[in-house]
């Protein structure tokens, strides 16, 4: 019970939360589960909060459909759309592409995320890119996962765009999340159902689940939900908006 609950109220200066716990025995989940999160919903009025028990198959939430700013989040979608890309023959991982400007007009975003920190900034990338500078969803996959680097997340975000992310989003059943220029939105249930099948080994194909997965369990930024459950297995996927008037923080991540 303490566990559940150091992991939720860890995170009470968030302005909206994502989250999704999975698959913890029935016997570790706390038996007033659902109070923890309305209790902490009603505290944080925009907050979305999903936790999903995969080993009974139920599902405690508020605001879990809600609809909100994907922040960084976005970026488990369009890695999603990469595997698809690729398990259907249309995307090499391994090829090279130029970088737009666009991309690396990016780099002011990872520096706020770093927090001006040089050591996190270097992690990401140990000299500043250039529109032309040549990567691949190889060299990308585990910045975009591991550090939440925007440059890459942005760069493949466009090709999803003109690749068909849209109509693949939706076959998927994500009825909450946009990925349309000028606002990515996401909901607690649309990324919980995306984890879901991580964990389950159908997040594309069980190769891919298995290394998601890994990219998943790798991450830099560890300071919400993992922070909470220190004795425990957590892959977790984190992001932030840093604005003075509307702040975003979330996480989502798998507990084992």
């Amino acid at each position: 019970m303490k566990r559940v609950k150091k992991v939720i109220f860890l995170l009470l200066p968030a302005i909206a939360i994502l989250f999704a716990l999975s698959p913890l025995s029935t016997s570790a989940i706390a038996p007033n589960v659902d109070e923890i999160i309305q209790d902490f919903a009603n505290a944080n009025s925009s907050a979305g909060v999903l936790f999903k028990d995969l080993s009974a198959g139920k599902d405690y939430q508020a605001n879990g459909s809600g609809s909100m700013t994907a922040a960084s989040l976005y970026k488990l979608y369009v890695a999603q759309f990469l595997y698809y890309q690729k398990s259907k023959g249309a995307l090499s991982f391994s090829n090279k592409e130029p970088l737009s400007q666009a991309a690396v007009d990016q780099w002011s975003e990872n520096v706020a995320d770093c927090k001006n920190d040089q050591a996190c900034i270097n992690a990401i990338w140990p000299s500043r890119p250039n529109a032309g500078t040549l990567v691949s969803v190889s060299d990308c996959l585990p910045k975009m996962v591991i550090y939440s680097d925007n440059i890459c997340g942005k760069f493949y975000l466009d090709y999803g765009r003109s690749a068909g992310i849209y109509s693949y989003l939706s076959s998927q059943g994500y009825g909450g999340t946009s990925l349309a220029p000028g606002g990515l939105s996401t909901s607690p249930s649309d990324v919980a159902k995306l984890l879901t099948l991580v964990a389950q080994s159908k997040f594309v194909t069980a190769s891919d689940s298995n290394e998601i997965s890994g990219l998943l369990a790798r991450q830099a930024h560890r300071n919400k939900i993992p922070a909470g459950v220190p004795s425990l297995s957590a892959a977790n996927k984190t992001g932030e908006i840093h604005s003075a008037s509307s702040p975003y923080s979330h996480d989502a991540a798998i507990i084992k």
